[in-house]
């Protein structure tokens, strides 16, 4: 008899066989709850009689199973906030379908002439305010010089022509918006795009909201307004 764990070699024999053929091949990270319980049932029962498991190794044994339980209860109870937090977010894109959002993104798309309206806030009086527009190689197409400002908030629209005043191809563009003080000082500035919410789209577990030609993600929305949007804001 092997006194180290209250198994007699025979024992052992009796059930190593079913024991390994049920789990070979398996990784430890295979392994369910119930495999684990089923392991365990196995060992009590093929254990020496005259010399059971100890006491100690025993409540060790029950002390993993129960975090074992515990951590799948934990992952279960995630998966269910994650969907119900997908489910919430996906409620809330549907009922911004006609109303106006701020949204921080650089992005422009030209369609027509057309694009979406620009906000911007400035922290501070600015005697000096430029909007650059480039395209996706990083070329600047259109500038245009929007200050002196105070502080506060503001919005713009391009025309979709470019320096030469002549209509800019359609397509993706970036804007920047960079004010400065008369010593050349950068002041604080903000901006994003302003426009109507026109239909949502789920991709990938992303929920996006179509601003016209544009799509942009629901995360990145930071005011949500009634009606259509309003210059001079």
């Amino acid at each position: 008899m092997d006194g180290s764990n209250g198994l007699t070699a025979a024992t052992m024999n009796s059930y190593r066989a079913p024991v390994e053929d049920n789990y070979a091949g398996k990784n430890a990270s295979d392994l369910s709850e119930n495999d684990f319980y089923q392991l365990m049932v196995a060992q009590l029962t093929h254990q020496d009689p005259l010399k059971p498991v100890g006491n100690t190794e025993y409540v060790a044994q029950l002390a993993q199973f129960t975090s074992l339980a515990q951590l799948n209860s934990i992952n279960d109870n995630l998966l269910y906030l994650q969907m119900y937090q997908a489910s919430l977010n996906n409620t809330l894109a549907v009922s911004l379908v006609g109303k106006d959002v701020k949204v921080g993104t650089a992005d422009l798309e030209l369609e027509n002439g057309d694009c979406n309206k620009v906000w911007y806030t400035l922290g501070s009086d600015a005697p000096q305010v430029d909007i650059r527009i480039t395209d996706k190689d990083g070329t600047l197409v259109a500038k245009e010089e929007l200050g002196p400002l105070d502080g506060g908030d503001f919005t713009f629209e391009w025309d979709g022509t470019d320096i030469n005043g002549n209509p800019a191809p359609d397509g993706d563009y970036t804007f920047e918006i960079v004010a400065k003080t008369t010593e050349g000082t950068d002041i604080p500035v903000t901006y994003g795009i302003r426009a109507r919410v026109t239909g949502i789209s789920f991709e990938d577990g992303t929920t996006y909201l179509l601003l016209g030609d544009q799509r942009v993600p629901l995360s990145e929305v930071s005011e949500i307004h009634e009606g259509e949007s309003s210059d001079g804001e």
